[in-house]
């Protein structure tokens, strides 16, 4: 629901992060972004709710295209039969973003090329861990967790390119 004075004071609180950011006029959202506050975004539940038109219509990618902070979330999971997993593939899909880093294809000359995405879910779940409400020691095992799992994942997945006789550029 637009409530342009009640956003103000609460753009103006500065809170730690926000949730939808649906109804923002260009005056809002200008106020936002000069922040910048985290913003939790949760696409299944803007569509269903009818805060925005269509995932494709989603101010997610206004604001991922400027390297704003997000998050995503599934909201209530319960009420709009998501999960967080759903959420991602439908930012890959809606948004064309990338799942794997150095995602290859193979050419006519049996070379891979890479994803010029840079797997952006990874990184997309890794910048979240900066934007979450936790202890300094929780967000830094999960950013060890996570460059773990990186470093786990190029591994295996340099291995079946190879064996699919690809090269990651």
């Amino acid at each position: 629901i637009l409530n342009p004075r009640e956003s103000v004071e609460m753009l103006s609180f500065g809170p730690d992060r926000i949730g939808h950011g649906c109804c923002l006029t260009d005056d809002l959202h200008d106020m936002l972004t000069k922040r910048p506050i985290p913003i939790e975004l949760c696409l299944t539940s803007n569509v269903l709710s009818g805060s925005v038109g269509s995932y494709n219509d989603h101010h997610f990618a206004d604001f991922y295209a400027r390297g704003y902070p997000i998050v995503l979330g599934a909201d209530d999971s319960g009420v709009f039969a998501t999960t967080l997993s759903k959420e991602y593939t439908l930012a890959s899909d809606a948004f064309s973003l990338s799942k794997v880093r150095g995602q290859a294809t193979s050419g006519g000359s049996g070379r891979g090329s890479s994803d010029p995405h840079q797997a952006d879910l990874f990184v997309l779940a890794k910048q979240a861990v900066e934007y979450i409400f936790a202890e300094e020691d929780v967000k830094t095992d999960l950013r060890a967790r996570m460059a773990r799992f990186e470093t786990d994942w190029t591994s295996e997945q340099q291995k079946i390119l190879l064996n699919q006789g690809c090269t990651l550029s």
